[in-house]
């Protein structure tokens, strides 16, 4: 007993101290060996014949879908990026992205309803989001987000407020599923994220130099909390 705990701390001092020298590396990318293993060797085939692939993920405050949208086509026009993934620039379906803003007619024509049910669905949507002051000068003016619209039928067909056909009903459901699994992955409470693809070299000058791009672009517009 009075020998152990001394030698226990002095293996101690010696294991930090070793531990500290020992090199570590988040991929293989950055590694040189004499030998490579069957996965360097397959990972050098797929970076031959597709390039390098490397993401971020960029956490920012949740704001309106517009300013999204001006930020990830602010990071595409990098040379670095291949392409960056938000809900702003995710398609939902005949060419209109989730985060479009719709006027009743337009997602009438969208979600095959008539019309006079989609000012009807507009003009609840717009009571339940307080926005009275926006349909004021007449639905036809009055645009919400797609993904917004669609969630918000789908939740008043669940509650049977909103009477479809068996076929229109099931499109609606088809869309919910999609929509509600991407903003459960990009989209939060408080906070969004996107994914910013790119070909840059996994821990490397590059890819170091390129996320303090994505975090002054995002500071840009979100500020310095970012």
């Amino acid at each position: 007993r009075f020998l152990i705990p001394p030698i226990f701390l002095a293996l101690v001092v010696v294991g930090f101290h070793f531990s500290n020298n020992c090199p570590y590396a988040y991929g293989l990318g950055g590694i040189a060996t004499p030998k490579l293993n069957y996965v360097q060797v397959a990972e050098n085939k797929i970076a031959d014949n597709f390039g390098s692939n490397n993401f971020v993920a960029l956490v920012y405050p949740k704001t309106d879908y517009d300013v999204e949208a001006k930020m990830l086509a602010e990071l595409d026009t990098y040379d670095e990026v291949d392409y960056s993934k938000g809900l702003s620039n995710v398609e939902a379906m005949d060419g209109y992205m989730l985060a479009d803003k719709l006027n009743p007619r337009q997602f009438a024509e969208l979600a095959g309803l008539d019309y006079e049910v989609a000012e009807v669905v507009y003009a609840a949507y717009a009571a339940d989001q307080d926005e009275y002051a926006k349909i004021i000068g007449g639905l036809n003016n009055y645009k919400v987000p797609l993904i917004d619209m669609m969630l918000f039928v789908c939740d008043k067909i669940d509650e049977g407020l909103v009477t479809l056909d068996d076929e229109q009903t099931a499109d609606l459901k088809d869309a919910q599923v999609q929509m509600e699994s991407a903003k459960k992955q990009l989209q939060g409470k408080k906070y969004s994220r996107m994914l910013v693809y790119s070909d840059t070299p996994v821990q490397s000058e590059e890819s170091y130099a390129l996320i303090k791009d994505v975090h002054n672009i995002a500071a840009s517009y979100y500020g310095e909390d970012v």
